[in-house]
């Protein structure tokens, strides 16, 4: 998972796997690397936030999330306009 500059230091202090790497990034990001057994726990994880991080893979999570983040878009949006007659 990919994180944003503004949440590395978050990212860095916190011990979320004994399993976990963290990786710099160019432009301040960093990396964050972790076997896990399943991944809906950190799907839900990775959702928590928000536009801070980025899945890069596995495919799977990547598939998952994306797939969340359709679902939420979709009922967020704002509801079709009815065309008058």
């Amino acid at each position: 998972v990919d994180f944003v500059p503004v949440i590395v230091p978050l990212i860095r202090e916190r011990r979320f796997h004994a399993t976990q790497s963290v990786v710099p990034l160019p432009g301040g990001g960093a990396r964050l690397t972790m076997r896990v057994a399943g991944l809906f726990e950190v799907t839900q994880w990775v959702l928590g936030f928000g536009s801070q991080a980025k899945v890069v893979s596995p495919p799977e999570l990547v598939r998952l999330v994306a797939g969340e983040v359709a679902r939420m878009k979709s009922a967020y949006a704002a509801p079709k306009k009815r065309k008058r007659r």
